[in-house]
């Protein structure tokens, strides 16, 4: 419907002038969102919490971020939406390492992970497996974070992902060290 257009647009507006302008975006986010709640479109709802939460993250607002992003998880659910789920819970992990909570951001980028593991796409799941070496190794759980760093290099070679690659090697040296 043209209403469902309308959303889409809001959030497209919204994401190109966020890193410019994240207040502004912020308002086409909550219009987008108010529009998706009122055609009932859970699309759109997702995607609006999900925008809405990331700007909170580029504004600092981390327990706004929090809030939203856990907000759009169950409209990922009821459409399906395994990626977005997926996504919605690294960046969940993201905001609790940056509020300085290493073992809530294991916990989440753990269950990020067991999606990822289920999906096509795995090239997310590299960098997910070196993030979670390197915080189990400063949480001295060596032994883990040995288990997370060798899947990430193995998923690296696997798909021919370099970068990554070379980023699981250097967290998994710095586990050898210890």
């Amino acid at each position: 419907t043209n209403d469902s257009t309308k959303g889409i647009t809001l959030l497209e507006i919204g994401e190109s002038i966020e890193q410019t302008a994240p207040e502004k975006s912020m308002e086409y986010y909550r219009e987008a969102l108010a529009t998706g709640q009122r055609i009932k479109n859970n699309k759109v709802i997702q995607s609006s919490y999900y925008d809405i939460g990331v700007c909170y993250i580029n504004l600092n607002k981390m327990d706004s971020a929090i809030h939203f992003l856990e907000t759009a998880i169950p409209f990922a659910r009821l459409l399906n939406d395994t990626l977005g789920e997926a996504k919605l819970l690294g960046n969940i992990g993201n905001v609790w390492l940056h509020k300085k909570d290493q073992a809530t951001a294991i916990e989440y980028y753990l269950r990020s992970a067991r999606i990822w593991e289920t999906c096509s796409d795995q090239r997310y799941l590299t960098m997910l497996y070196s993030n979670i070496n390197a915080l189990l190794d400063e949480q001295k759980e060596h032994n883990r974070a040995l288990e997370f760093g060798n899947k990430a290099i193995a998923l690296a070679r696997k798909i021919g992902d370099n970068y990554s690659l070379v980023n699981g090697l250097v967290n998994l040296s710095t586990t050898y060290s210890h």
